[in-house]
């Protein structure tokens, strides 16, 4: 088929040679060019001339990850499934992460990166570097489709879907009254802007309440000059799994570099509550519609504030609606023991590429993680 696909490709620039028409070798073409075609819904599989691996679709959920070579140099696979909750701990988790996304994608499931240090931005370009034949003969570096999602562009903190008690973490407030008026001004009502709760605390008229109404109003305004258009719409659950990602994956990489934590979970908290709100009604946690990276432990530690709490208890009704999670942290004792106990593998990155795995269903292992397909 390749000798056949190059015979086509010869005689195409040959044509378009005689009608003046200058084609570019895809692999030569710039950077911003490959990003656009691959964030085609089409592109991907369109390009790929042979089979990958099997389709891990809603009727079959039965696909593989490639995760490197045992000891002995032999193919290691896991099910899909395993990865339902993933807890990743050790120093250097990143490589592992990827390689497991790159399944994810592979097998047709689209995912979401929370990156905070500008360390998956890179996967729409094949890893010209990677030894993976070294591993498998099968593939070869390849780019995953990916689209940027940047806070306050194409992702928000959506005050419609959080309470007082959540913008008061957010917000780093620490005074009940005023979080009180707030939570007035936003529970029961479609508020999407953080003018709409100043023009409410404009009407505050009992002499007690304008104190803390018009200290509402400057901590409004504080947010928005420090993050300009962050809480300024909802989180588009189209944007995120339009329904073409349920065949084709995709990665919806959501930029949180230079965001401080506390803007971080609110973001978090925001996107995942869109994403288990979509696909709540469509429960089966045997069937992994979507795979969403966490960093933590600082993030889903279950520790801490309100929204910690909050999030922790989200990501737990996730795993249970087939909304696969893989947390990474450096000690996996720092994260919440109930989803210590839930995790469906445990990935424990060790020296160089070698890693140890234990599913649900089997003893733990070693291996070596093969390289990723794409760059990071």
């Amino acid at each position: 088929m390749h000798k056949t696909i190059e015979q086509l490709n010869q005689e195409t620039l040959r044509k378009s040679r005689d009608y003046n028409i200058d084609l570019i070798d895809i692999k030569h073409a710039p950077k911003e060019t490959l990003r656009e075609l691959l964030g085609e819904p089409l592109a991907l599989p369109s390009a790929i001339t042979r089979k990958i691996g099997p389709q891990t679709t809603m009727e079959n959920p039965t696909g593989q990850v490639f995760l490197g070579i045992d000891l002995q140099r032999k193919p290691v696979k896991e099910p899909i499934k395993n990865f339902a909750l993933t807890i990743l701990s050790g120093e250097d988790t990143k490589a592992a992460a990827h390689v497991i996304m790159e399944g994810f994608i592979l097998n047709g499931i689209p995912g979401i990166i929370f990156d905070a240090k500008d360390e998956f931005a890179r996967m729409d370009t094949p890893n010209r570097k990677s030894t993976i034949q070294q591993y498998s003969q099968e593939l070869e570096p390849l780019s995953m489709p990916l689209r940027n999602f940047n806070p306050g562009n194409d992702v928000f903190i959506d005050l419609s879907a959080i309470n007082e008690k959540l913008f008061s973490d957010i917000a780093g407030m620490n005074d009940k009254k005023t979080a009180e008026l707030i939570g007035k001004a936003i529970s029961g009502k479609k508020i999407r802007r953080l003018e709409e709760i100043i023009k409410r605390m404009e009407r505050v008229t009992e002499e007690e309440q304008r104190y803390y109404a018009s200290r509402a109003s400057r901590i409004c305004r504080l947010l928005e000059d420090i993050h300009p258009g962050l809480f300024n719409g909802p989180v588009e659950a189209n944007e995120l799994i339009a329904p073409w990602m349920k065949r084709i994956g995709r990665i919806a990489h959501i930029n949180l570099v230079g965001l401080d934590k506390r803007i971080i979970k609110g973001i978090l908290y925001s996107v995942v509550r869109t994403v288990y709100e979509e696909l709540k009604n469509e429960a089966s946690p045997e069937q992994i519609k979507i795979a969403i990276l966490i960093e933590g432990p600082d993030i889903v530690s279950g520790k801490g504030n309100y929204i910690d709490k909050e999030i922790n208890a989200l990501i737990k009704l996730c795993t249970s609606t087939g909304i696969g999670i893989c947390i990474r942290t450096p000690n996996e004792n720092d994260l919440d023991r109930d989803l210590l106990m839930n995790a469906t593998a445990k990935v424990t990155c060790l020296e160089k590429n070698q890693i140890s795995i234990k599913t649900q269903t089997n003893k733990p292992y070693r291996l070596l993680l093969r390289p990723t397909l794409s760059s990071y």
